[in-house]
């Protein structure tokens, strides 16, 4: 189950990168003297029209609406306000960087996700960062570039930096996502289909006002002819209305269709990264991002039309789809052995704990400090989960700590340093 969630994920990130590559290109300037685009519009607008269809889709399935007492507030917020800074951030920085830099530039979300995990503390198997290598090399491998493709005309160091940017936000909400979705609260829903798709219509709506926010407090601007938010927002709209507001405006025409269709591919990979991260976790889900590469460059090659000038498909593609589906496979498959391996109950580290105490009480500790650890010993022993043998030394171990308070004389316990 969890390998076709994987590869369908696959191929949706795929497609919506394609159609998001083609909305931003209808609400640029082509061929006019002003370089302008209404990027910033397309992060706000994108998101409303995103919350509505997400809102459609769960009043249409029968989702149940999600308990939001189950999650924080803040933790909502914090995941509505990074994904929607992500959304701004690539917004103005995929507009003038062409589809293949784009798609290159995405695999930075594996290693951001696996360095941020190991940040927090999570721990990958040596395996596990075998295949997570593979996979990127292989992403890395597919990509064919010529100099139209980094030509100065459609690739901006600024443009670098701000995507570059909006992949640190995609791999933390990532992680913030992974953190709501594996709470004690949410695991114990029978419905893993209501709570997914539950979540994304209650980050959608945050992130409405979030993208105001945010194009208010972050004016961002690749083009050098801005005439200002509010200026942008209403051109923005009128290009999404099929006009032509601006001289160079010649894909507003199709603005409408192609931004449907591009939310329709966004909403649909939404619910399945959030099922993928709600059974994988967030690894897994940048995983599948990643190997998406190999797909979306076939597809930016025959379906983005002039704009792919010097995306070329070649054998490399294929051969970075092999790696990349056998990074995934040699991930997962150490991943298995991972969970499978016995772990650590936490006994030792209490018999140890119980060996310092006996030291400490030859060394005269007080009694009442040393029934206070002998009681911490034993509360941590009655909540290990335990079984076979462990559990006979469990009872050593309650038997030796009740003998060794037994043991420490009551004279002790007025003993001071």
């Amino acid at each position: 189950m969890q390998v076709c969630l994987f590869l369908v994920t696959t191929t949706v990130v795929a497609l919506n990168s394609l159609y998001f590559k083609r909305m931003l290109n209808c609400y640029r300037n082509i061929g006019g003297f002003e370089q302008h685009d209404y990027s910033v519009f397309v992060s706000v607008f994108d998101i409303l029209l995103w919350a509505l269809f997400m809102s459609a889709v769960a009043r249409a399935t029968g989702a149940r609406p999600l308990q939001l007492a189950a999650f924080p507030r803040r933790a909502l917020l914090r995941v509505a306000a990074v994904d929607q800074l992500g959304t701004l951030l690539a917004s103005v920085g995929a507009t003038h960087l062409a589809g293949q830099v784009q798609v290159l530039m995405n695999q930075s979300v594996l290693p951001l996700t696996i360095l941020l995990s190991l940040l927090l503390g999570r721990r990958f198997s040596s395996g596990q960062l075998l295949g997570a290598g593979v996979v990127l090399a292989g992403a890395v491998s597919a990509v064919q570039l010529n100099g139209a493709a980094v030509s100065a005309s459609q690739l901006l160091l600024r443009s670098l930096f701000i995507f570059s940017a909006a992949q640190v936000a995609v791999a933390s909400a990532t992680l913030l996502k992974e953190a709501l979705l594996q709470r004690p609260a949410t695991s114990q829903r029978t419905n893993e289909f209501d709570e997914a798709i539950s979540l994304g219509v209650a980050i959608a709506w945050r992130r409405v006002p979030m993208g105001i926010a945010l194009a208010l407090l972050v004016p961002l601007r690749v083009q050098s002819h801005s005439r200002g938010l509010w200026a942008d927002l209403r051109d923005g709209f009128l290009c999404f209305c099929g006009q032509q507001p601006r001289f160079g405006d010649l894909g507003c025409p199709a603005a409408a269709g192609t931004t449907f269709m591009s939310v329709g591919f966004y909403s649909l990979q939404t619910f399945l990264c959030l099922r993928l991260t709600q059974q994988a976790g967030a690894t897994i889900r940048s995983i599948a991002a990643v190997t998406a590469l190999p797909l979306a460059q076939l597809l930016f090659a025959h379906f983005s039309g002039s704009e792919s000038e010097g995306e070329e498909l070649g054998t490399r593609s294929l051969m970075g789809l092999v790696l990349c589906l056998g990074g995934f496979a040699i991930y997962t498959s150490a991943e298995k052995r991972k969970d499978g391996a016995p772990q650590p109950s936490g006994l030792e580290e209490l018999e140890e704990r119980l060996r310092k105490l006996e030291l400490d009480v030859q060394s005269d500790l007080p009694k009442p400090a040393a029934e206070d650890e002998g009681t911490k010993i034993l509360q941590a022993a009655d909540n290990l989960a335990l079984s076979g043998d462990e559990r006979s030394r469990r009872r050593a171990l309650v038997q030796n700590v009740n003998r060794l308070l037994d043991s420490i004389p009551e004279a002790s316990s007025g003993s001071r340093p």
